[in-house]
């Protein structure tokens, strides 16, 4: 096993070093200790277990869990705790879907007016007129 600074470890694992510091703070990844062997450097080192670990929140991050649902599935056991993570899942592409519908009405809504502002050159800007009759309730 060889052990990484936490510099060494941000470039691997192609994140910056604040990234990994918030995990940090947000219980995802341990603080390694500091060496206690006498004339030994005062640098954190970070081993294949905490790469392992980032890489696991990573691709979690990634398929859209929050950092709280990372935490949960970080304490969960492969074998014994399927089902759970399973029905997390479900409920992960249940709200994913939600949010694709949402993006996918308001991509439909911004078209709408961006072609309603090519057809009206000399008029008013329709996407700003929407937004400000929006604001007011008219």
């Amino acid at each position: 096993m060889s052990y990484k600074t936490i510099g060494e470890f941000a470039k691997l694992c192609e994140v910056g070093v604040e990234t990994i510091r918030y995990y940090q703070r947000k219980g995802l990844i341990h603080v390694p200790l500091l060496p206690k062997e006498l004339g030994a450097p005062k640098i954190r080192r970070y081993g294949d277990n905490d790469i392992s670990r980032l890489r696991f929140i990573l691709l979690a991050k990634k398929a859209g869990f929050t950092l709280k649902e990372i935490k949960e599935l970080l304490e969960f056991d492969a074998k014994n705790d399927r089902k759970h993570v399973r029905d997390m899942a479900e409920k992960r592409i249940e709200q994913l879907n939600l949010k694709i519908n949402e993006l996918t009405e308001a991509c439909s809504t911004l078209s709408r007016l961006v072609a309603k502002c090519r057809d009206t050159e000399s008029s008013p800007c329709p996407i700003l007129m929407t937004f400000e009759k929006s604001e007011t309730g008219n």
